[in-house]
């Protein structure tokens, strides 16, 4: 079994560091390393600040938990990839939640803007990779660039575009119905026989749902981390005629004219 080890630095290249900040960003480090744990699918646990040394504060932050072997370079590769992708791509990070990317930049919030925080990775008890540092203007550009972002649970429908089986990890594409925008769909193994069945099939419009990610600013949705695939039903003429007689009693006894004028002018609740 193996122990998730990671090497902090704060304050590099100074002597010692306030107090105030070395607990606001230990803080800050604490909560974001829980978060990618729980990204990762691995256990919850505490997490034992140790091996301390001088100069600037420099210490070992270690998971309670043991872990199969392969978990600790897992852990690590994930670090690296939100220390070192640029702002701009690091939803592109497969499974990381954007509140944990948010919480990533949070980490820089204590320090001033010529202060640093670094990490490295533990594996086997040895040290994989030099620092990687983030500074005050790195993570204030995170900020604004993720402030833009939002993510929720919902679904978003449209026709399959394409499929990219060899990818990681594997997605595919779908044409939204409403803007006809290309949105990318990352699925899990269990979903292909449902992207299988429909791909012999011309225009089958898919509803995927999962953690729908959208650009506030653009207007466009980014991405779906898939939890579900269904196959809408298909659409014919006569299912608006269903629709009419289905709400009588709507109008409050107006006609149709003046319930229009009342929508535009009038309060809505009124019609309650």
């Amino acid at each position: 079994m193996a122990k998730l080890r990671v090497r902090i630095k704060l304050n590099p290249g100074r002597v010692g560091i306030p107090l105030h900040k070395m607990a606001q960003a230990s803080e800050e480090f604490y909560k974001f390393l829980g978060m990618v744990s729980e990204d990762l699918g691995l256990q919850a646990g505490d997490w034992l600040a140790r091996d301390f040394e001088n100069s600037s504060l420099i210490y070992t932050a270690e998971h309670s938990g043991e872990f199969e072997e392969s978990v600790p370079a897992r852990f690590s590769g994930t670090l690296s990839s939100i220390f070192e992708v640029e702002p701009t791509e690091l939803e592109s990070i497969p499974g990381i939640r954007l509140g944990t990317l948010k919480q990533f930049a949070k980490i820089a919030d204590p320090l001033d803007d010529d202060e640093q925080v670094g990490f490295f990775a533990l594996e086997n008890g040895a040290a994989t990779e030099d620092f990687h540092f983030l500074e005050k203007a790195r993570s204030k550009h995170i900020q604004a660039v993720l402030d833009d972002r939002r993510e929720y649970f919902g679904s978003v429908m449209g026709e399959i575009h394409s499929l990219f089986l060899k990818s990681d990890p594997p997605h595919f594409r779908i044409r939204h119905l409403a803007t006809g925008d290309l949105v990318s769909c990352y699925y899990r193994k269990q979903d292909y026989p449902v992207l299988h069945n429909v791909l012999d099939s011309p225009n089958v419009v898919l509803v995927v749902g999962g953690n729908v990610h959208v650009d506030m600013s653009s207007r466009k949705f980014e991405r779906v981390e898939v939890t579900k695939i269904d196959v809408a039903p298909e659409y014919v003429d006569s299912d608006i005629d269903r629709l009419s007689g289905a709400l009588p009693s709507i109008t409050s006894g107006m006609n149709m004219q003046q319930f229009i004028d009342h929508l535009r002018d009038g309060d809505p609740e009124d019609l309650h």
